[in-house]
């Protein structure tokens, strides 16, 4: 299918096959719940399998988004130092992600997952303590390295391509694992539904259609607020010749020419070839919106839910301290299908929550990463389109 040119291909991916999986384990979990042996079965056989598949992503989520953080790192450094513009960019990047923190925030607590006993029967610690112990100062401790791996000129770039290609294996694991993710669901779903009834279904789905409405009403209300006030056709504009790259961002079409096609829509709309992917990558790697928002509403979500763990009370430090976790952990923003749940794992982690209720993230990913990369996408270019309509480059250049 072409829109204003550009192909937009929607092909059986994890999205598609997890919702229909997750579909086909309700049915199949209902029908095994009128017979007691049908759910014994269910509950001892497939629900610790299920539980593997979870701990996998615990497992993972360590390494990775620690050498995500050092090479993120770098990257920030080296794009701050060698662009011309970025002050302003840079503002309204920073805004909107703290905007969506604070939305992220409201978002979970609204939701009240409280007295739903849906996993709490199979409460089991995913992550070592050692882990859980030692991941905040790793992930500080990657900062310092990514630091050092830039500072270290021409000595570093031995060990920035030792990063970056540690980064890019650890991405692939993570994606082979999403590929696994529609039988994930169902060794989760199936003996969930089959124990404790359909209704219990409810609370992903909660989940999953309150954070779409916080990402669509954030994304249309603040991109759709500065576009309007680079003139009055401004939203109408971006957003008609915007349309196919947000279409391939929900369908995760993670690929360089899906940021080509960005490029290419933002030169349709008189934004230089140049200029506009230098400014959608600064966008893609500083304006991690989507991301945040998603991990904040995931992480308040479950602290709810898990009873708040490990002693963490969500007082006003605790939630400062979610929110400086958050901006951290997704200004990596690794791509690849699936990658906002290791962002979400991560600030669950590294702020103390019970583990168990990751479940409930795992089951609701196939349904948030779409809406996630949309919002991240949609700011990624309505920010590179203001630069350039607004010149903030020209009112700060040789500021970097």
């Amino acid at each position: 299918m072409l829109i204003h040119g550009i192909p937009v291909k929607f092909k059986l991916n994890y999205v598609v096959t997890t919702g229909l999986s997750f579909l086909i384990s309700i049915l199949l979990g209902v029908f095994l719940g009128y017979w007691k042996t049908g759910t014994l079965l269910a509950w001892t056989l497939l629900f610790p399998t299920g539980l593997i598949y979870v701990k996998l992503f615990f497992l993972l989520t360590v390494p990775l988004i620690c050498m995500e953080v050092v090479c993120g790192t770098v990257r920030h450094l080296q794009m701050r130092r060698h662009a011309a513009l970025r002050g302003r960019l840079w503002s309204f990047n920073t805004f909107n992600d703290l905007g969506a923190a604070v939305l992220g925030i409201v978002g979970g607590l609204l939701i009240g997952f409280s007295g739903v006993p849906v996993f709490r029967a199979a409460t089991v610690d995913f992550a070592s303590m050692t882990l859980r112990t030692f991941f905040p100062a790793l992930l500080l401790l990657s900062v310092v390295v990514g630091f050092g791996a830039d500072k270290a000129g021409e000595e570093g770039k031995t060990a920035r391509r030792f990063f970056q290609s540690m980064s890019g294996v650890l991405c692939c694991a993570g994606e082979v694992l999403m590929k696994f993710l529609p039988v994930g669901v169902f060794f989760l779903v199936c003996p969930v539904v089959a124990r404790h009834g359909v209704s219990v279904m409810l609370l992903p789905l909660k989940l999953i259609l309150f954070t779409i409405f916080c990402g669509l009403f954030y994304a249309f209300l603040v991109c759709g607020y500065f576009l309007y006030r680079c003139g009055k056709d401004c939203p109408g504009h971006f957003f008609r010749y915007f349309k196919p790259v947000l279409l391939q961002a929900f369908s995760n079409s993670y690929s360089k020419m899906f940021e080509e096609n960005a490029v290419r829509s933002l030169q349709r709309m008189g934004v230089g070839y140049a200029k506009g992917q230098e400014e959608f990558d600064f966008g893609r790697l500083f304006g991690s919106t989507g991301t945040v928002l998603y991990c904040t509403v995931a992480c308040i979500a479950v602290a709810q839910y898990s009873g708040l763990g490990s002693g963490l009370e969500l007082s006003l430090h605790a939630v400062i301290g979610i929110i400086l976790w958050v901006l951290l952990i997704s200004q990596t923003n690794p791509d690849f299908p699936g990658a906002g749940l290791f962002c979400a794992l991560a600030v669950i982690m590294v702020t103390g929550l019970r583990a168990e209720a990751a479940v409930l993230l795992v089951i609701c990913e196939w349904a948030l990463s779409g809406i996630r990369s949309v919002v991240d996408v949609a700011f990624a270019g309505t920010g590179a389109y203001l630069a350039d309509k607004l010149g903030w480059d020209k009112e700060i250049k040789g500021d970097g």
